[in-house]
């Protein structure tokens, strides 16, 4: 078994262990390749522009919630100092 740091491994990754063969026997060559081939050209494409559609409640339910995290900074003021995306969020 070829070891990192030290051999020290969690006991999932120890457990594993037995199973697995070692990467220097996997990697024999002792000259290294020269036969390799050429890549293949492949025509670029434009990325089409996925259109997105809103759910006909979409921007009644992202209100719902921006209220509802209005209410949340009134109740509890202390909260946006540990949460300052929140602050943000219900800033109309």
């Amino acid at each position: 078994m070829q070891t990192y740091a030290g051999g020290l491994y969690s006991p999932e990754v120890a457990a594993r262990q037995p199973s697995l063969s070692r990467l220097s026997d996997a990697l024999t060559r002792t000259a290294p390749r020269l036969d390799l081939p050429e890549p293949q050209d492949v025509p670029a494409v434009a990325a089409a522009v996925p259109v997105v559609q809103r759910a006909p409640a979409a921007n009644a339910n992202a209100e719902a919630f921006r209220l509802a995290a209005a209410k949340m900074v009134a109740d509890h003021p202390g909260i946006v100092s540990g949460w300052p995306a929140l602050a943000q969020a219900v800033r109309p």
